[in-house]
């Protein structure tokens, strides 16, 4: 199978240029756990609860029988001011199905939106409360003697 656009199994999240490579890193994982941890909980990546065909053998299910789809989920790249959270190998069995669930069309060439539950992405609230939980992780930045010679001198002379 052929995924029809990379945007529905890989989500490019911009964050803050301050972060380094190991920051970015710790982030892009967090952001993966929550999109597992949300969609467990029913809730897609537009913050609304899943729907299900009527009489679905897989109603309430939370994409639990996929467990190996989301298993794959990972961080894709990261660069200064953006983290890329998705499916690296967009050929995989996973990548595909992931696209299925999220636009809907479950292996057919209809879609159907209605039941489309798009899972891959981070709102501004849970980004803002992952960057909040690193940036009480990461640790303070010491002044060099310098800098800290310049602010007593300042003080001083207050």
């Amino acid at each position: 199978m052929t995924i029809q656009n990379r945007n529905n199994i890989q989500k490019t999240i911009a964050i803050p240029n301050k972060y380094d490579g190991a920051a970015r890193d710790r982030i892009g994982q967090m952001m993966v756990q929550k999109i597992k941890d949300r969609t467990a909980s029913g809730i897609s990546a537009n913050g609304t609860a899943f729907k299900y065909a009527k009489k679905s053998p897989h109603r309430g299910n939370n994409l639990s029988d996929s467990g190996d789809m989301l298993a794959m989920l990972e961080v894709v790249s990261h660069t200064q001011g953006a983290i890329t959270v998705g499916y690296k190998d967009i050929t995989s069995i996973e990548a595909n199905q992931a696209e299925g669930v999220s636009i809907g069309t479950y292996g057919n060439d209809d879609p159907n939106p209605a039941l489309a539950k798009p899972f891959i992405g981070i709102s501004s609230e849970e980004l803002d409360l992952i960057l909040n939980r690193v940036d009480q992780e990461l640790p303070t930045p010491s002044l060099s003697q310098q800098e800290q010679a310049l602010i007593d001198n300042i003080l001083r002379n207050l």
